[in-house]
């Protein structure tokens, strides 16, 4: 006996698990590379690689997650379920809480010259207790349980109106996540700007290019990578977000557009742990290493200590 409920929809779903399975299995090891080089560099130490790794942590957990429940989903192990589905909800809101306080840790520091290393424990607190209580919500209302090829809240949860599961998905993790997720996208292009019309210096060499501040510019390039998380995590998550629309829309109807969606859905949602990982290991080996191994001289500024 499956979770799934129909022989016809049981092929395409195991496919989609399938896929989920394999991207977030990728994931995971790459995750771990990057971590792995973090602590071996002692870049720990530094609040903008903490930063970084908070990321890497949560893409870990939610790769972790993903892979683990394609060892359950074809028992009924329903509770077990509810308890993946908690988890997976927890992390995703755990990861858009990161992004929003890194993209305001940047702001602030870019535009108003304010340090906020200091909030870093603020950061971690709010970005485990918010997701927790909002994670226990679909408790309430018993909508935990399989969403398609995963364990998460049901479109038709069990005893309730078919529209619960859907209110609830856009509710607790569509809307805020892609408002927020946009805002963060906004922020970091008007702090790029900012940074761009400060470090560069209003004249030309003889080149014909631009002339910049060494250090500056060193430090410009240490803080790229970093804020790439929260404009590449809010890209990843347009495609789930446009299949969920279009299941609220046509919530019965199986068909090439819906399959392609919910396939495309599966890719991106555990793309972004790939891409976190990637991600940290790009800013190590741009600011720590050069090309051929050699490491590259550590720029000081105050945001990186």
């Amino acid at each position: 006996t499956t979770l799934f409920r129909s022989n016809n929809s049981s092929d395409f779903y195991k496919t989609a698990l399938i896929v989920d399975s394999g991207t977030n299995g990728a994931s995971f090891l790459v995750c771990m590379v990057a971590a792995v080089m973090v602590f071996v560099y002692k870049l720990h130490r530094k609040t903008v690689y903490r930063l970084a790794l908070y990321q890497v942590f949560t893409a870990l957990a939610m790769a972790a997650i993903h892979v683990s429940q394609a060892a359950i989903i074809n028992y009924r192990e329903e509770l077990l379920c509810k308890a993946f589905a908690y988890l997976s909800l927890f992390v995703e809101w755990t990861k858009l809480l990161l992004s929003a306080w890194v993209t305001l840790h940047l702001f602030c520091f870019a535009v108003f010259y304010r340090n906020l290393r200091r909030c870093e424990l603020v950061y971690l607190v709010t970005s485990l207790v918010v997701p927790a209580v909002i994670a226990s919500v679909p408790f309430t209302t018993d909508s935990y349980g399989l969403a398609g090829s995963w364990c998460w809240i049901r479109i038709r949860p069990v005893g309730v109106s078919n529209t619960t599961g859907m209110i609830e998905q856009f509710a607790l993790w569509y809307g805020p996540s892609l408002f927020l997720l946009f805002t963060c996208s906004i922020a970091m292009t008007l702090m790029m700007c900012v940074l761009q019309r400060r470090l560069c210096r209003r004249r030309l060499d003889a080149g014909g290019r631009l002339c910049y501040k060494d250090e500056h510019w060193k430090a410009f390039k240490q803080l790229l990578p970093l804020a790439a998380y929260p404009i590449v995590y809010f890209i990843f998550n347009i495609p789930p977000f446009i299949y969920r629309v279009y299941r609220a829309i046509v919530p019965h109807h199986r068909s090439a557009v819906h399959d392609t969606l919910a396939i495309l859905s599966a890719i991106t949602t555990s793309a972004w742990c790939l891409a976190a990982g990637l991600t940290l290991i790009v800013h190590i080996l741009m600011t720590q290493l050069s090309i051929f191994g050699r490491k590259r001289k550590y720029v000081k500024v105050d945001l990186w200590t």
